[in-house]
């Protein structure tokens, strides 16, 4: 079966049509239409036919001629120069079926060549035509049917098989010092809707799972104890249109300012242990205040002790802390040391008349030297400083005890007596006598 070499030439008005002669009637008839009349010729004791078209479609249809076959007297046909067979696409859900022809349709849309993605076209015998298929977004096309063909005699039909959505790898990258947490809704496999949602958390080697398109996740990273957690790559959600990974920078180990603020008139010690990235210790290091703060940066979980010393003179002041484990940053402190400032007392005994009289010179606790009135019953003074008693009036004579100790006795007006350097409280007794003595003063 196939078109013959030998053609049918049709004049009216000078015009001369040409026609395609075939060797089957099947050929003619345009393999649908079984029951169309044709025109035979008989050549050379050969039977070939010509193509015909309905009448009412004569006008519109390309290459007919104005010769007319009668049916039933009623119906006419009209020759058609070419016989013409129908290419159809039969449409699949969520995929692209393109069919391209190297010639123009009955039509006679497009020039030349015609492409066309759904529908019935009608193309003349011996059209050579070529199929693709291509998913829309999200999914795999299936398997065409054919592929390419030419047009002789029969029509032609072109699908594929129903398309899926694509799959994708969703990869869950390996780290140490933090974890991410991963939840992901994979599409459902007919694009309805969403599968129950799935948790999964990182490890130190990768992990991964295979997931449809559309499918949603969200990430989150967090710290291992004493680590900052890097950031998140691509992000903290998403949707899955390709192979997608998530993963975190590294970890870093925490650190903090150590501190040691700066005092005065007392000595804070501080030790410590560097904690190190790798749970090690450093060696202690041992740091002792100044005027001014100081500060130093450990690493988290660094442990440190810490004592306070007075100046002489000075009471200590009260440490933030003695020991503890760095897991902030920190400051080791100690509140003001307070200045020693002792109070000297004086009790009379014996006789206690104005020639009995007494006075002191001290340096008081601002540094300033001064003298008290008649007969104090105390003082308070500078740290390490001398008081001075002077016998006021003539006549008897005064004996001066420290605590129980005899120091001396005073009997001149005028005459003093001046202590050693007093570092505590301390309490003179005045002992007021009649018996004369010749010269003051300790012996």
């Amino acid at each position: 079966m196939s078109k013959s070499s030998r053609t049918l030439k049709i004049t009216k008005g000078g015009t001369i049509y040409t026609c395609d002669l075939y060797t089957t009637a099947q050929e003619a008839r345009r393999g649908i239409y079984p029951d169309f009349p044709i025109l035979r010729a008989n050549v050379d004791g050969v039977d070939l036919y010509a193509a015909s078209v309905e009448m009412n479609n004569c006008d519109t249809q390309r290459e007919w001629t104005p010769l007319v076959i009668k049916d039933d007297g009623t119906t006419q046909y009209c020759v058609s120069q070419r016989a013409f067979f129908s290419i159809t696409i039969t449409t699949v859900a969520n995929e692209t079926i393109t069919i391209t022809a190297n010639n123009q349709p009955s039509d006679g849309s497009g020039t030349g060549s015609y492409s066309f993605t759904s529908g019935t076209h009608w193309f003349p015998y011996g059209t050579t035509w070529t199929a693709s298929v291509a998913g829309t977004t999200g999914y795999n096309a299936g398997s065409l049917t054919a592929s390419s063909g030419t047009v002789t005699n029969g029509n032609v039909t072109v699908t594929a098989g129903a398309a899926s959505l694509k799959t994708y790898t969703l990869a869950l990258n390996g780290t140490s010092n933090q974890t991410i947490t991963l939840k992901y809704k994979n599409r459902n496999a007919a694009n309805t809707g969403y599968e129950a949602e799935v948790t999964k958390t990182s490890t130190g080697s990768n992990q991964s799972w295979t997931v449809r398109h559309g499918t949603t996740w969200t990430a989150s990273v967090a710290g291992a104890t004493g680590w900052t957690a890097g950031s998140l790559s691509p992000g903290t959600s998403g949707t899955v249109t390709a192979a997608t990974t998530v993963k975190a920078n590294a970890a870093t180990y925490k650190t903090f300012a150590l501190k040691l603020n700066g005092t005065s008139n007392q000595t804070i010690t501080l030790k410590y242990k560097n904690k190190n990235s790798n749970g090690t210790f450093s060696a202690e290091v041992t740091k002792t205040s100044t005027g001014s703060a100081q500060s130093w940066t450990v690493g988290y979980g660094t442990t440190w002790t810490a004592s306070l010393a007075a100046a002489t003179g000075y009471t200590k002041g009260t440490l933030s802390g003695s020991s503890g484990t760095v897991t902030a940053a920190t400051t080791v402190s100690a509140t003001a040391a307070t200045a020693i400032t002792p109070t000297i007392s004086f009790s009379r005994t014996g006789q206690t008349t104005s020639q009995y009289y007494f006075t002191v010179t001290y340096t008081n606790t601002s540094g300033s030297r001064v003298t008290t009135g008649n007969n104090p019953s105390s003082v308070k003074i500078k740290y390490n400083t001398t008081i001075v008693i002077k016998k006021v009036n003539a006549g008897g004579a005064i004996e001066v005890y420290q605590g129980s100790t005899y120091k001396t006795a005073i009997s001149l007006k005028g005459n003093t007596w001046t202590s050693g350097g007093l570092t505590g409280n301390t309490t003179f007794k005045i002992n007021g006598i009649s018996t004369s003595y010749q010269s003051g003063g300790e012996g």
